[in-house]
């Protein structure tokens, strides 16, 4: 089965779109990825927003989307896959039940998924260690954690790499000699990995935060440019001000009084 991938920033625009998808072969799985990483024209009034400055700029709209989705030139017998990270940003016309029909939450390690992770594609006659690799993790991030003040959660992707290293140490060997080596090298090494993972959560909190400065520094420096135009403006108008004449009669007054110092 075909399983061609769509970016959407190499849409200018709907016509674009329909065109690519027109070329799509039928019977296939699309994969549209980061779909809320692109900032839909939804017919809104302009507003500036800094914390959307990341955002692929796109000029296809809403509609551009859902014709090309559900239109006449819609894909047929095919699946589609939109991947997100923030469901909250995407047009909630895009993802309406009817038009998405599953929604899948891939969120951090549960008991459940780590037990399939660790039987099936690994040593099945081992997944009596889960449990216990379960608690230490557990008890191993919970320290790190309060330690370096980062919240730990593992992902499952983490795990997986995680028993394939030990896996591939012993070259996937299901000699029992083996097996009890690798079971003991997985127990033992797991503050490598709860620090390991404690180093990527600290690394992407202060991203974060770099990137929130990046996206405050326009702003400010706006501001404090609008301020010192309004500051030169006010001093060019003051001193622009001029000194109100001297009358005539002042100007004798002034005259006769020089005149009468002189005398005395």
């Amino acid at each position: 089965m075909n399983m061609p991938m769509l970016n959407l920033s190499e849409a200018a625009d709907g016509d674009s779109l329909s065109y690519a998808l027109v070329r799509v072969p039928k019977s296939c799985i699309l994969v549209i990825e980061d779909i809320d990483h692109y900032q839909f024209d939804e017919g809104l009034p302009d507003k500036k927003d800094e914390n959307m400055a990341y955002k692929k700029n796109s000029s296809l709209s809403v509609s551009d989307i859902l014709s090309a989705i559900d239109g006449i030139a819609c894909l047929k017998e095919s699946i589609i896959f939109m991947i997100c990270n923030d469901m909250d940003s995407i047009p909630p016309a895009l993802i309406r039940t009817g038009r998405i029909d599953v929604k899948l939450h891939m969120g951090y390690l549960d008991d459940y998924q780590a037990k399939l992770i660790f039987g099936n594609p690994f040593y099945p006659t081992l997944v009596k260690t889960v449990d216990e690799l379960i608690q230490r993790m557990r008890d191993e991030a919970h320290t790190v954690s309060l330690e370096r003040d980062v919240p730990l959660e593992i992902s499952p992707a983490e795990l997986i790499s995680y028993f394939l290293f030990h896996a591939l140490k012993f070259k996937l060997s299901t000699q029992s000699q083996h097996l009890d080596l690798c079971r003991q090298s997985i127990l033992d090494h797991i503050s490598d990995l709860i620090n390991s993972v404690a180093m990527d959560r600290k690394q992407a909190i202060e991203h974060a935060k770099k990137k929130a400065t990046m996206l405050q520094k326009p702003q400010v420096y706006a501001e404090s440019h609008s301020s010192a135009q309004d500051l030169n403006h006010t001093r060019t108008v003051d001193a622009k001000i001029p000194t109100p004449p001297t009358s005539p009669a002042a100007d004798k007054m002034a005259a006769s009084d020089a005149d009468v110092d002189v005398d005395k």
